[in-house]
This record gives C-alpha cells, sequence and structure tokens, in this order.
C-alpha cells in the first residue's frame, strides 16, 4: 500500500462511521453522540418553553394561571423514579403531582404516571397528559442535558411538549 492510499482509507473509514451513526440516531431531533446515559440527562428540573395541543400552540394558557387558577412551574425528574412531582402555583395556593416514570421502548419512550396528588388540586380541572390519573407513554423526540422534547397522542389528539433544564 502507498503513502497516497492510507489517507484516503482513512478519510473513507471515518466518513463511513458518521453515516452509520447519522443514520442510527436514537431520537428524531438528536443527539447525534451523547456520553451521558439517558437517565443521567432526564434527572433534572424540568421548565416548561413550548406546549402544543391538536395543533394549537397551548404554551401560554399553561404558564400562565388559567381557569384553574394554577400554573405550570416545573417538572422535577429524580434518579429515585417514585419520588418525581410536576409543581403548579399561584399567588394564593400551590399544587404538587408526584408521578413514576420509566424509559420503555429501548429508551426511546417516558412513561409516567402519577401517584399522589396535593390536597388543594382537583385532577378534573385541566386536561392534557400531564393532569390525569393514568399512565402516559410519550416518545422522547430530544433528549440532551439541557432539552427534552416529548410527544403523545392523548384523547386524539397529538400533543408535542418541549422543556429545557435550568
Amino acid at each position: 500500500m502507498n503513502k497516497k492510499s492510507k489517507p484516503t482509507i482513512y478519510l473513507a473509514f471515518i466518513a463511513f462511521i458518521f453515516l452509520i451513526n447519522s443514520s442510527c440516531k436514537k431520537y428524531p431531533d438528536g443527539p447525534l453522540i451523547n456520553l451521558m446515559s439517558k437517565e443521567k440527562r432526564i434527572e433534572r428540573y424540568w421548565y416548561m418553553e413550548y406546549l402544543e395541543i391538536g395543533g394549537i400552540d397551548s404554551t401560554a394558557s399553561f404558564l400562565a394561571e388559567n381557569d384553574s387558577g394554577l400554573k405550570f412551574d416545573y417538572m422535577r425528574i429524580y434518579g429515585e423514579r417514585e419520588a418525581s412531582y410536576i409543581k403548579y402555583s399561584s399567588d394564593l395556593r400551590w399544587a404538587e403531582l408526584s408521578f413514576e416514570w420509566s424509559l420503555i421502548n429501548k429508551n426511546r419512550t417516558l412513561k409516567i404516571g402519577l401517584t399522589w396528588v396535593s390536597r388543594s388540586y382537583n385532577l378534573s380541572e385541566h386536561i392534557g397528559p400531564f393532569w390525569v390519573n393514568e399512565k402516559v407513554e410519550f416518545r422522547i423526540m430530544k433528549l440532551t442535558k439541557d432539552e427534552l422534547w416529548l410527544e403523545t397522542t392523548y384523547n386524539n389528539n397529538l400533543t408535542k411538549v418541549h422543556f429545557r433544564s435550568n
């Protein structure tokens, strides 16, 4: 093998590896490579940036006090899977919804199921997959240490939610 063909083979090998990795991303919106485990990336405080229900941008109605008098503050996911919770608040009261979570479907799906609701919260006050007393499976569209994008179909409505970490 001559000296000119070694760099060509090396570059072809690098290009091949890149093509294989880019076609096999775990989540549709990335990332391509991440050395942190999925569990470690998901264990943090998550603040809602965007919520779409049935094609309608519903972000403002959940980040401001709505008909229930509460607004979405954050979702806290702990490694102790039964200790995670969603916090709502207003000037006059607050509410917490505890949930269990698991990664299923080869870590492509986040399954959330409410386990406890504070007394100041009425489940019938809200719509959408974070506020019901049942297990809901969210497709993970993007998971980095700073972003979590989820999708699910709930009550025949495609629901998309984007979170950022603090």
